[in-house]
């Protein structure tokens, strides 16, 4: 069968024209209830700051029904001017996100690698913030012997670490953020 180039387009228009106008609409909302749209329920505008980086951004959350559902920088801060990186953009997503972890958890096998399954477990949040406390007492346990003071900063205390040979090895330097080379 040959069809020609005029006939196609004949044909072509027609069915637009049908799917356009006279068949019901296949999209599986349209059906159901009107989604309300992002200013149609009443909402406030909330300050807070974005922690998406150590930057800490001033941002406003638009919130309605008690839920966050827009994200912008804070247009009266004089640091952003109103405006926010892709990261706190993404903050909704990461805040809502049904596969973001909830409790704290706690790795059983003690081998690490790649391919190797960490079996982490679920555990309360008293057991974890002891076991944090056990590891910094440990830690101080071992600067004290070592014949170190406790540092008061972060920075004192990886220097501290780096000098004893407990952080890492010291042929193997690493950057610890910004401003904070361990050079």
């Amino acid at each position: 069968m040959k069809v020609s180039r005029r006939d196609f387009l004949k044909v072509t228009a027609a069915a637009g024209t049908m799917a356009t106008v006279g068949m019901p609409s296949l999209n599986a909302f349209a059906m159901g209830a009107k989604q309300k749209l992002l200013g149609e329920y009443p909402g406030e505008w909330l300050p807070t700051t974005c922690q998406g980086c150590t930057t800490w951004c001033p941002a406003e959350v638009f919130v309605q029904d008690g839920r966050a559902v827009k994200v912008k920088g804070n247009r009266y801060s004089k640091q952003n001017e109103g405006s926010l990186c892709p990261k706190g953009h993404i903050s909704l997503q990461q805040l809502y996100d049904p596969d973001r972890v909830k409790v704290p958890m706690k790795r059983t096998n003690p081998k690490k690698g790649r391919g190797v399954d960490p079996k982490f477990v679920p555990i309360t949040w008293d057991e974890a913030l002891n076991t944090i406390a056990e590891k910094m007492m440990e830690l101080r346990r071992l600067l004290t012997q070592a014949g170190l003071e406790i540092p008061r900063f972060s920075n004192s205390l990886i220097t501290q670490l780096r000098s004893t040979g407990l952080l890492y090895n010291a042929s193997n330097p690493i950057d610890v953020g910004p401003g904070l080379s361990m050079e």
